[in-house]
């Protein structure tokens, strides 16, 4: 009888832990595959695929999606795209492209709509005409870039958003046939292509002036027959199969395009007694200014005689020997140190004294030559008209010092010039952007080690001040609690030694939170053996919750008695019954 109710109880526990097991593995069918993958990734479907995407234990990462979709992994890479945006670095995948909602379930999540997204994010905001596009007009296959996908084979070309360029001639014709710049934006506007008010005839070879410029643009341009173009781009249907002439026009003589109606008796030189304001009116009596010792050239020849000859008596001697006796030395003299006594010349042209015919060269041999992102600076932002004299306001030229702190405001508050007194600005800063730093932290009072050397700068040197957030480098706290909340609460400041609060070092390092320096036969009044040496620290170390709603596990004080984890009773196990 003993045997038969030891048998009958044996089935009895074996037929429970079976039902168990069918209860349990209802929900496990579903905690393993949730739901049918979408028809994207159909091909993924099964249980020995789960890897592909999952790693095991955790959720998807960004990590596994991007080694199937190389292309948004290049984008990222190049800093470029949506996917780049700080909008999306720190989100998942799954978190706008969630799967297992079947076969049919669209993977793209527009959190606002797709007709709402903020195109701006992408790199190339929407504008003037683009704005009122929809977005399958430009995300489809025919305007796409094949070398931006790459070896991505994930790419459906009808569906995706990428494979665009932001050059104009990647979905417009090019109306002018290589006639002009790639950058379409030089002259037009996202308004529309005409007219094109970016356009300035005086930075052409043939400047307008006089009549020329109410000339219609038709008249010098005439409009050729055009080759065969990409049927796929966009274009007016008025302009298919021409094309405006531009290049390789003649206009180095008036004859060029006006008719002689002297045939040749005065010669091809128009330019003798007309000017373009109007042929109706002659040059004072046809005078060759050539014959005397002051040939007029470029803006002089357009000044009227009365200008210079204010005597009107056109004999009377005048003074021409430098451009200052006719002209104010707008530079206040800053130049006349210089070998050639300022000489206006030097930068200036009589076409005009702007621009100035001083290029890179010429200030690369200067007191300042230029390095880094300065040579990206337009010259009137450091030589603004920030001088004031009698005679007005006037570009700044000269400098009684050229250190960074002359132009630039340090944005440090004086906190780093014990660096700036050794070697200026450049101890840590480069010219070519105040963003990449070579300051070596070994020498500041808190070298990095460990994960703190993966920290971005900004993330410890930012404080508020006044409301706004500002760069700040000195002082800054350097206990681990200074930056880190304390999880542990009290537990483990040893007041019988005078401490006051956690010593955090004595189990963690900058290495790693989880790269424990705790021994716990050697640091615990509890010596873990037997099996309790097997036992995961959160079975014995349990959260509870603290008066601020927050969790907090609790490792000391703890019972050491076995009746403090294990009841007053100890169950006796299977098989060592008499």
């Amino acid at each position: 009888m003993k045997n038969m109710r030891q048998g009958t109880g044996c089935w009895t526990r074996s037929m429970s832990i079976v039902a168990l097991m069918l209860l349990w593995a209802v929900p496990s069918l579903a905690q393993i595959s949730p739901g049918k993958l979408s028809g994207y990734h159909e091909e993924l479907e099964g249980i020995r695929n789960c890897t592909n995407c999952h790693q095991l234990g955790e959720a998807v990462t960004n990590e596994k999606c991007l080694v199937c979709h190389t292309a948004i992994q290049t984008r990222m890479d190049e800093g470029s795209g949506y996917h780049a945006s700080a909008e999306v670095t720190d989100k998942t995948c799954a978190s706008c492209h969630s799967e297992h909602h079947g076969r049919d379930y669209e993977l793209i999540f527009w959190t606002e709509g797709q007709d709402n997204f903020d195109h701006t994010l992408t790199g190339y905001p929407l504008e003037g005409k683009h704005a009122e596009e929809d977005c399958a007009d430009c995300h489809v296959a025919r305007f796409q870039q094949a070398d931006r996908f790459g070896n991505d084979d994930s790419i459906d070309k009808d569906r995706t958003h990428l494979g665009l360029d932001k050059a104009c001639v990647t979905c417009h014709v090019d109306e002018h046939r290589n006639q002009l710049t790639d950058d379409c934006l030089t002259c037009h506007t996202m308004e529309g292509w005409t007219p094109a008010s970016g356009f300035n005839h005086d930075d052409a070879k043939y400047r307008l002036d006089g009549k020329h410029t109410d000339v219609s643009c038709e008249k010098c341009h005439p409009w050729q027959e055009a080759p065969a173009v990409n049927s796929n781009l966009l274009q007016k249907a008025e302009h298919v199969g021409q094309y405006s002439h531009y290049q390789g026009l003649e206009y180095s003589s008036c004859v060029n395009c006006h008719e002689d109606k002297h045939e040749g008796r005065f010669g091809a030189n128009c330019t003798k007694c007309h000017t373009t304001a109007s042929f109706q009116q002659v040059k004072d009596e046809q005078f060759d200014h050539d014959k005397t010792t002051y040939p007029l050239r470029g803006k002089h020849i357009d000044v009227d005689c009365k200008e210079c000859h204010t005597t009107g008596v056109m004999t009377d001697p005048l003074k021409f020997a430098g451009c200052t006796d006719c002209h104010d030395d707008e530079h206040r003299g800053q130049f006349a140190g210089r070998s050639d006594g300022g000489a206006c010349e030097s930068c200036h042209t009589v076409e005009g004294f702007i621009p100035a015919d001083y290029g890179f060269e010429q200030h690369q041999q200067s007191d300042y030559p230029l390095t880094g992102s300065h040579f990206a600076v337009p010259c009137n932002l450091c030589h603004a008209q920030v001088m004031e004299d009698d005679d007005g306001s006037y570009a700044q030229f000269a400098w009684e010092m050229t250190t960074c702190q002359a132009c630039h405001e340090d944005i440090h508050q004086g906190q780093l010039n014990i660096w700036v007194d050794k070697n200026g600005c450049e101890y840590c800063h480069s010219t070519d952007t105040w963003h990449r730093t070579s300051f070596d932290h070994s020498l500041a009072r808190f070298p990095l080690e460990g994960q703190h050397r993966e920290i971005l700068c900004l993330e410890c040197h930012t404080i508020e001040q006044e409301g706004e957030q500002v760069v700040w480098m000195k002082p800054l706290e350097m206990t681990c609690a200074g930056c880190h909340d304390n999880i542990h609460g009290d537990q483990f400041v040893r007041m019988d030694q005078g401490e006051t609060e956690t010593t955090c070092d004595r189990c963690h390092q900058p290495a790693g939170w989880k790269e424990l320096e705790f021994v716990h036969n050697r640091d615990s009044r509890f010596q873990l053996d037997g099996a309790h040496i097997k036992v995961e620290c959160n079975q014995c170390h349990k959260p509870v919750m603290r008066s601020d709603g927050s969790e907090m596990v609790i490792y000391k004080p703890l019972g050491m008695e076995c009746s403090d984890c294990h009841g007053s009773t100890v169950p006796q196990m299977e098989g060592t019954r008499g």
